[in-house]
């Protein structure tokens, strides 16, 4: 992909975390987005798109029985392996994360919630 996706693959998780601002942005730049329910069960391959967005969600990423974390985490898995472009944004980028070999844990003083800084090595 070079430039603009053309076709945007959104993972949903609950209905008061839709695509928002990213969703807007990608629409004014000409993308076409599919916003996909995971909790609906059937997820679209991702090699038919451009980009995939995985958006937020209250339940956990670290949680396996949650029922549509392995279904999404496989179409995160191929879309990386196909190098496709994968964009994780607080949930998705928790189960990014576990796709990508990394670990994710709750923490012992609970979730953080909001806008934080972040310093990175």
């Amino acid at each position: 992909m070079a430039g603009v996706p053309r076709a945007v693959l959104c993972v949903q998780h609950q209905d008061d975390c839709p695509p928002g601002y990213v969703g807007q942005r990608l629409a004014e730049l000409g993308a076409e987005i599919d916003v996909v329910d995971a909790r609906q069960g059937r997820l679209p391959d991702p090699r038919a798109y451009d980009l995939v967005v995985s958006l937020g969600s209250d339940d956990s990423a670290h949680d396996d029985a949650v029922p549509y974390l392995s279904p999404e985490r496989d179409v995160l898995e191929t879309a990386v392996r196909a190098e496709i472009p994968v964009f994780g944004i607080c949930f998705g980028a928790q189960l990014l994360s576990r796709v990508l070999g990394g670990s994710v844990a709750p923490m012992p003083a609970g979730p953080e919630i909001g806008w934080l800084a972040v310093q990175s090595d």
